[in-house]
């Protein structure tokens, strides 16, 4: 896909996802306008920098993922620890959002393998639809007062290793981890294969979310 034409659409996911951060973590977006097109322009230039070397796409999103994680550090002033947590749900679950939508317009026949690898017009069907249907999940957080308020914003706030917080390590690393390799997967494995790692994800981030919502109603 040419440059630029990757960068328009590419950028506006970014921007998604970290509105989507910020509303499910009721982190005020107020100030941090401009990091968030900055950060969308870094993101969107390491997706197509990587995507460019076939060797390297299939670490392309982990990488991506790992870059985002230190700008929610360093730009937006979220502790690693918490940046590591956050940037790994709502990452992970935009990237199920694009997942539900590519199988669907496969299976209706709406796209095609060669559409969406040859970056013609019909293969922006699903970053556009994962864009909208993003900010449709952040209108009903908002509207319903869904967002999970325990994440500080003071970049020096302590991290107490309690039993709590080693459970948000591991699991974190661990969906880090399967997220990494069902790319492999995708592309070289068998599909059932495939199909439960991603079953696994959904689990492990669905329990990830749960943990949070438990945090933040004990935090009250």
């Amino acid at each position: 896909m040419p440059y630029i034409p990757f960068i328009l659409l590419s950028a506006p996911e970014y921007i998604a996802v970290l509105f989507l951060t910020f509303a499910l973590f009721r982190i005020k977006p107020q100030g941090f306008y401009p990091h968030i097109v900055f950060v969308s322009f870094i993101l969107g230039n390491v997706s197509y920098a990587t995507r460019a070397d076939e060797a390297m796409a299939v670490w392309s999103s982990s990488l991506q993922m790992l870059v985002a994680v230190v700008c929610m550090w360093l730009l937006f002033r979220i502790p690693l620890f918490y940046a590591m947590i956050i940037t790994t749900v709502t990452n992970v679950t935009y990237g199920f959002f694009q997942l539900l939508f590519f199988t669907g317009y496969l299976n209706y026949a709406i796209i095609s393998f060669e559409e969406v690898s040859s970056g013609s017009l019909v293969g922006y069907i699903v970053p556009l639809s994962s864009i909208l249907f993003t900010f449709l999940v952040i209108l009903i957080i908002r509207r319903f007062n869904l967002s999970i308020d325990w994440i500080p914003n003071n970049p020096r706030a302590r991290v107490p290793m309690n039993r709590g917080n080693i459970g948000f390590l591991v699991i974190t690393v661990v969906i880090l981890m399967g997220y990494s390799t069902i790319f492999l997967w995708w592309s070289n494995g068998p599909v059932y294969i495939f199909q439960g790692i991603t079953i696994v994800l959904i689990i492990l981030l669905l329990c990830l979310i749960y943990m949070s919502r438990r945090k933040d109603q004990a935090d009250d």
